[in-house]
């Protein structure tokens, strides 16, 4: 997800997903989904990086409470399909690739919304996910690696240039729309707190 190409002058998204559809589901590769009427969202512990490095992103030890960071992983599933974000894996080793020109609707009811995020790499995407009984929420991806870098507006030298600047201010005036939370995913705090598969969220 996090590669892209031009194209006629635009920039697009190489957004790489496991999405797997009614069909995809019948083959018996995988044991059935559970049933659901809405999206649900379960988040995966994917690991922990000793980092140990905030200087990278512009902060101090002494401006982050945790200096490294957890890894969370996410699986959304939704009557028409489930979804796998943030993995980090290769695009040759998870579902299909699309190629995508700013945001884009994943089952076309605004419920599940990938979000054009460029700026850590040029094809980064955020997720919105819309809960029943939660929220709305977005996946902030590589948007953010620590909290403070949102609460002390800092990031990355190489990202001023990139677009990461346009990408959170986007992300702000869509969490003041909506009402959405926003969910670091790298964010030490976040990992230890948040409820993690075989629970989840609605």
């Amino acid at each position: 997800m996090n590669n892209s190409r031009a194209h006629s002058g635009r920039p697009l998204a190489l957004f790489t997903l496991l999405l797997l559809t009614a069909p995809d589901l019948s083959l018996g590769a995988l044991a059935p989904p559970p049933t659901v009427t809405s999206p649900r969202l379960y988040v995966f512990d994917c690991g922990t990086l000793i980092n140990n490095k905030p200087e990278d992103y512009n902060l101090t030890r002494s401006e982050v409470k945790d200096s490294n960071m957890g890894v969370t992983c996410y699986l959304v599933v939704h009557p028409k399909g489930m979804l796998i974000y943030d993995t980090g894996l290769n695009d040759r080793l998870v579902g299909r690739t699309l190629l995508l020109s700013g945001d884009h609707d994943v089952f076309g009811d605004g419920t599940v919304v990938v979000i054009a995020t460029p700026g850590h790499t040029e094809g980064h995407c955020s997720l919105l996910v819309r809960l029943k009984n939660t929220g709305p929420v977005v996946l902030s991806g590589d948007l953010y690696h620590y909290a403070e870098e949102r609460d002390l507006k800092r990031m990355p030298d190489e990202e001023k240039t990139t677009g990461t600047l346009a990408s959170r201010q986007k992300v702000e005036e869509l969490m003041q729309r909506t009402g959405a939370q926003l969910w670091i995913g790298h964010s030490m705090a976040f990992f230890r707190t948040v409820r993690k598969s075989p629970a989840w969220y609605e």
